[in-house]
């Protein structure tokens, strides 16, 4: 189980049966989450918004459609510019501050391990305030 002590997390599963892509999958979850939890804290960190204005979330849906399996990670954390987009997956490329460990690695590992599941298309969509990843993995 996987926790984020800021937001409410609703989370539902359809699972590979391959056991070594389940637990590919199990580490892109974590990646994903990690970023997500890591952006609603930040949020909260430096936002003026009233908690009753806002009320911290990820959503993570994975379904299994036409012999893909679909992976839906969603947040209303801090977001990111859409022209920040096209750098998720490159190196080293970070949002967050090096000094507190991060590396910009995160978003690659997670398509490396989402291409070995399986043949994939993946979408970012982004704005302030809000983050999506959309994976698709053909079966």
């Amino acid at each position: 189980r996987y926790a984020c002590p800021t937001a409410g997390t609703s989370i539902s599963l359809a699972m590979p049966e391959d056991r070594q892509k389940c637990g590919y999958l199990e580490e892109v979850l974590g990646l994903l989450l990690d970023n997500a939890c890591d952006s609603l804290n930040e949020r909260v960190a430096t936002s003026e918004v009233l908690p009753s204005e806002w009320a911290p979330s990820i959503q993570v849906d994975m379904k299994d459609l036409d012999g893909a399996l679909e992976i839906s990670v969603h947040d209303n954390g801090t977001g990111l510019t859409p022209e920040k987009i096209p750098f998720l997956g490159t190196p080293f490329f970070t949002t967050k501050s090096f000094q507190a460990g991060h590396m910009g690695l995160g978003h690659l590992r997670a398509l490396m391990l989402l291409h070995e599941i399986g043949p994939c298309e993946i979408r970012f969509t982004a704005e302030v305030g809000r983050f999506h990843v959309l994976a698709r993995i053909i079966r």
